[in-house]
């Protein structure tokens, strides 16, 4: 009797945090095309690249052919052995192409990248994209409109998932998902204290603010820049807004276990705030909160073919139910085949895998991009 009022609290538990969870997502606008734009003011459009050979010609094609006349594009180039520099000589005449300088000491490569680039630009506005990126020709002009219709000052965006492997696509959304979640991201769009979001592959700046905050200078220590930029802009009372723009922007940010495992593996811990006692707490919550559920399942299906009593039945089941229903239709939405739901814990454990690797990279010293980053000021 103890147990099954233990069970029933548990499951209405686990059933209300996801709700909440999925009232993120709808409570997060999304970016819907608008182009009602009296004038186009002058877009730097700054893409630190190295390395990218295999994604760089889709992603430059897409933003030379953006729908904006007035806009200059700006990439930074880093020494590359894989033939991006090849790419770029195709490029030369629709962009601004600018050699970067050696790293200086206390910066992290891409922070360098963005904030020469910005060095180079003239734009009112100031748009910072990864060369992995994919745009709509009509994304530009509408972030431009949005930023003026509602006064904004920072922009940044939730994009579609842009996945060639099936492993990928099995892993990468509920990894965004579990990123959108614990940072309370919709949030970012209020006047409150929670909900710090900043996505780098996408970030439109008014160039006054960004010179405000101290642009990347203020972050050129910091892994993960975008985020803290995000923070320093909610902080100081900036009009911010995060969109969802599945529609208009997409992303193909790996192609292979092995490069999806080095990018989060550079991130994970420290976006914990290299904290041991937060790490522990995540990995606590996704054991109970996905995976005790389908060891539940696992045992009542054990019991019932060893003719034994089945323990979690009927809870283990309808939580089961439940979170096919639940990363169903989180994989839909992102054209993704629903089917992968069934095996939704297998992605909840490679979660857990890489948050302690993560940790294992930040004391070892993180290599990101053949540079190597050691200490707490990377946070």
């Amino acid at each position: 009797m103890i147990l099954e009022i233990l069970l029933i609290i548990y499951t209405i538990i686990l059933i209300l945090i996801n709700l909440a969870q999925l009232y993120l997502f709808k409570i997060l606008p999304s970016l819907k095309v608008n182009s009602k734009l009296d004038d186009e003011p002058l877009v730097s459009i700054i893409i630190p690249v190295k390395n990218e050979a295999n994604k760089l010609k889709e992603s430059l094609d897409s933003i030379i052919n953006l729908d904006y006349k007035n806009k200059e594009i700006i990439v930074v180039y880093g020494e590359s052995n894989d033939g991006t520099g090849d790419i770029l000589k195709e490029y030369k005449d629709k962009l601004k192409i600018i050699q970067e300088p050696p790293l200086p000491d206390g910066w992290v490569g891409k922070n360098w990248a963005c904030y020469i680039g910005y060095k180079y630009s003239n734009g009112e506005y100031l748009l910072f994209t990864d060369a992995d990126t994919i745009h709509d020709k009509t994304l530009l002009r509408t972030a431009i409109t949005k930023m003026k219709e509602e006064k904004l000052d920072f922009i940044t965006l939730i994009p579609s998932l842009y996945m060639k492997s099936k492993f990928i696509k099995m892993l990468l959304p509920i990894i965004g998902q579990f990123i959108f979640v614990i940072n309370l991201a919709p949030y970012f769009n209020k006047k409150s204290k929670y909900g710090i979001f900043g996505n780098g592959q996408y970030m439109l700046f008014k160039r006054d603010v960004y010179e405000k905050i101290g642009g990347h200078l203020a972050v050129k220590n910091k892994i993960i820049e975008d985020f803290n930029m995000a923070k320093i802009l909610k902080k100081e009372g900036y009009e911010t807004r995060l969109y969802n723009s599945l529609n208009l922007f997409s992303v193909r940010m790996y192609d292979s276990f092995g490069e999806l495992l080095e990018g989060w593996g550079k991130n994970f811990y420290i976006g914990l705030k290299a904290n041991i006692l937060y790490m522990l707490l995540a990995i606590f919550a996704l054991i109970v909160i996905y995976l005790f559920p389908f060891v539940m399942l696992m045992s009542d299906i054990y019991n019932l073919f060893t003719y034994q009593k089945m323990l979690y039945f009927p809870f283990s089941e309808i939580l089961y139910i439940f979170y096919l229903f639940r990363f169903g239709v989180m994989y839909y939405k992102l054209d993704v085949n629903p089917i992968y739901s069934l095996i939704y814990f297998l992605p909840i454990t490679f979660i857990l895998f890489i948050i302690i690797y993560s940790y294992y990279r930040f004391k070892r010293g993180i290599i990101w991009k053949n540079r190597v980053y050691v200490g707490k000021e990377v946070i």
